[in-house]
């Protein structure tokens, strides 16, 4: 197995990668891959054969690889004439926004560009590769066919936001501008060498107005915790599947559009994400009344007894805007309205969320039970865990359809209190877990 110094990226726990294409500043309308490394130890770094095997992983459209970039058909989010080459983004009317893709969380991955060219042709003339703009140039240096040292790179790292800039020519021949191609990848961890020490001070994008627009925008920051994102339906599914808790409370959905990362746990945002919940709109959805309604399932369980009262409704189908992030949140005894209005020592009423950074002490109150190629099924704690709780996270349980992985979400697994392990029991095991089975 290669151990790689540079050059190789580690996939978040969500699975989900968001590529920006934001510059294009070569000539070359080239195509920008990602592959996986696993299973790839038969292939010497630096060989035709890895080469062919990155593009064929790359064409599968899987966690084996994807095309990102395809840049004879898009534009990007930036445009300049930067002095001493013209502008090369000649489609900026097509730039396609912030697209995602599927990887295996935890999956170790590299990064190809093909010059002017397309991985496809790539794969289908291996005899052609080393042809003017023909060549594959990779972010693992000793995986360069024209033999890279390991101290040399086509790809950078620009400011540690998962923006990446590369050279589109052998780093031998290259003006050392690192601004052939920029693009932001979130979800990626990458251990890439730094764009500082390895730019030419001459050619250097991040002096001129463009590059202070592009850094600011990149260092923007994102929600990246405790939050899903719509599918293309815009079609949000909810189906109430156990109830584990005492309090007969409300869970809603927000949008999170619009809204400051920098907010989360102010006071601002939540009243801002409750009053978006209760719109009844595509900004968000009051999607359970726990006092209203019973769930899917019951149980009696050794630490606590059979809470769910009320007649089951099926799935719930609630519209929100294709590629949205929500969030949820749970007021645990009330009404969301509650939830504002309800004084700070009734903390039976203090609202929840999915995203930890928003609660008391920036505590988990929301865990990943299960997801599926289907949908998630998610778990609430509806104690705080400073009062204390019991940690089971079985108070409300649904399963949301309609969206992509959870992102940044913890796995019940790693919060769950063990002697609390519901999922162990028969209404976990025999109902909750294999609740997808069954579609």
């Amino acid at each position: 197995m290669y151990t790689y110094d540079f050059g190789t990226l580690l996939v978040g726990s969500s699975g989900e990668v968001d590529v920006d294409f934001l510059f294009d500043g070569g000539w070359f309308r080239g195509e920008l891959a990602v592959f996986s490394l696993d299973g790839m130890e038969s292939f010497t770094p630096g060989s035709t054969a890895f080469a062919l095997e990155a593009a064929r992983r790359a064409l599968t459209n899987s966690e084996q690889g994807h095309i990102l970039i395809q840049d004879n058909l898009e534009g990007a989010r930036f445009t300049a004439n930067l002095g001493y080459e013209p502008n090369f983004n000649t489609d900026p009317q097509n730039y396609p926004g912030v697209k995602t893709f599927s990887m295996t969380p935890g999956d170790e991955v590299g990064l190809m560009l093909v010059q002017h060219t397309t991985v496809q042709a790539t794969l289908n003339n291996p005899s052609n590769i080393f042809q003017f703009g023909k060549l594959p140039l990779f972010s693992i240096p000793e995986a360069n066919l024209l033999g890279t040292a390991k101290n040399q790179f086509e790809f950078v790292d620009v400011n540690g936001t998962g923006t990446i800039a590369l050279e589109d020519v052998p780093i031998q021949q290259a003006d050392r501008d690192y601004n052939d191609l920029i693009l932001q990848l979130r979800g990626l961890d990458g251990n890439l060498a730094p764009l500082a020490g390895n730019i030419n001070p001459a050619r250097d994008w991040r002096n001129t107005d463009m590059g202070k627009q592009l850094i600011d925008y990149t260092n923007t920051p994102v929600f990246n915790e405790g939050v899903f994102k719509v599918d293309p339906s815009g079609e949000v599914i909810i189906d109430f599947l156990y109830d584990g808790g005492l309090y007969q409370g409300e869970v809603g959905i927000f949008s999170l559009k619009g809204m400051n990362p920098q907010d989360v746990g102010s006071e601002t945002f939540i009243i801002e994400a409750i009053n978006r919940a209760q719109s009844n709109t595509s900004q968000g959805y009051i999607v359970l009344k726990d006092s209203e309604e019973g769930a899917k399932f019951d149980a009696l369980l050794d630490w606590e007894q059979d809470f769910n009262t009320g007649e089951y409704q099926g799935k719930e189908t609630f519209q929100m805007n294709p590629g949205e992030l929500f969030g949820l949140v749970l007021v645990p005894n009330g009404t969301l309205g509650e939830g504002l209005t309800a004084h700070e020592s009734i903390l039976s009423q203090d609202p929840l969320f999915s995203m930890s950074e928003a609660n008391h002490n920036n505590q988990i109150q929301f865990a990943n039970i299960k997801t599926d190629t289907i949908g998630t099924i998610v778990g609430f704690e509806d104690e705080r865990l400073d009062r204390p709780s019991n940690e089971d996270y079985n108070d409300i349980v649904i399963a949301i359809e309609g969206v992509r992985s959870p992102i940044g979400v913890s796995a019940i697994e790693d919060v769950i209190f063990p002697s609390r392990n519901w999922l162990e029991e028969p209404v976990g095991s025999d109902d909750v877990l294999p609740y997808f089975d069954h579609f």
